[in-house]
């Protein structure tokens, strides 16, 4: 069956009169008539009862008009659905976000209130390969991506204001060697960026909970359950009484947050106009 024919079924079945359903078509009654014929032959069973220039659908005509309705309505609707998809990919932004997805997260919104139309799809996993930007403290490889250092971030140490240090503003990471560290998931970047500077002042930190939340790290050393580690923009400066930021003078705890792109020439403006967007406020911000 070809869908050719079944649309000329399909319309001959509406109007159950050849020379009607062939004009609506554009077509000379004699092809019309012909398709038919060949779309009967091929099923073995008669569509149509004649008689004399009249004709109406047979009992298996119904049940073929019937069960061709459903189909061929959404046969129609795929152009548009398709058109419709393009359209949503072209303004649907692919965004990888392996660091700093607090401060990202703020740029997005942002971004949304300054271009409601754009869609966002989010995504946090290290090994996802669909993207179109990705933020994260690794340059990427390869020539399909362009890279750029936005941002060179401070890691401060975040201590409960009733510690000893907290009377003081800088502090070498050596002397925390026994305190207990809340820091963020042990397999994301960051947590093991963060270790290895405390196991390059030889010890291992001990870690007593682990959260990517700003506020709930914040609020657990406030009541006394260690000490974590606070990025100075990604995070903001933390606004509560009880919690006090340290510069660690030793060892250089820093970092580089990297913004990359899929080859700016494969992009779109909607997404060019986003990185630049996301690159500005990154860097307004040193």
């Amino acid at each position: 069956m070809e869908l050719l024919q079944l649309k000329y079924f399909l319309v001959t079945a509406q109007y159950q009169h050849m020379t009607k359903a062939a004009d609506f078509l554009h077509i000379a009654q004699p092809a019309l008539s012909q398709a038919i014929k060949r779309l009967e032959k091929e099923l073995g069973v008669s569509l149509f009862v004649r008689s004399g220039r009249n004709i109406r659908l047979s009992d298996e005509g119904i049940l073929l008009a019937e069960k061709l309705e459903p189909v061929m309505k959404t046969l129609d609707e795929i152009p548009g659905e398709l058109t419709h998809a393009a359209e949503m990919a072209e303004r649907t932004i692919k965004l990888n976000i392996l660091s700093a997805s607090e401060m990202i997260t703020d740029i997005v919104i942002l971004y949304k209130e300054r271009c409601p139309e754009v869609n966002f799809q989010l995504s946090q996993k290290i090994d996802n390969k669909d993207w179109d930007i990705r933020v994260s403290t690794v340059i990427q490889d390869g020539n399909t991506k362009t890279t750029h250092t936005v941002l060179k971030e401070e890691i401060y140490l975040a201590v409960p204001i009733d510690s000893p240090f907290a009377e003081r503003d800088n502090i070498n990471l050596e002397e925390v060697h026994n305190a207990s560290f809340i820091c963020h998931d042990r397999t994301k970047p960051f947590s093991i960026l963060t270790t290895g500077w405390c196991m390059s002042c030889g010890f291992e930190p001990k870690i007593v909970f682990e959260s990517d939340s700003p506020s709930t790290v914040r609020d657990l050393i406030g009541a006394g359950m260690g000490v974590a580690f606070w990025p100075a923009y990604s995070w903001g400066t933390q606004r509560s009484s009880k919690v006090k930021l340290l510069h660690i003078t030793h060892p250089n705890c820093t970092r580089q947050i990297y913004v990359a792109r899929k080859n700016e020439k494969s992009s779109s403006p909607l997404k060019n106009d986003f990185y630049n967007f996301m690159t500005a406020y990154l860097n307004d911000l040193q």
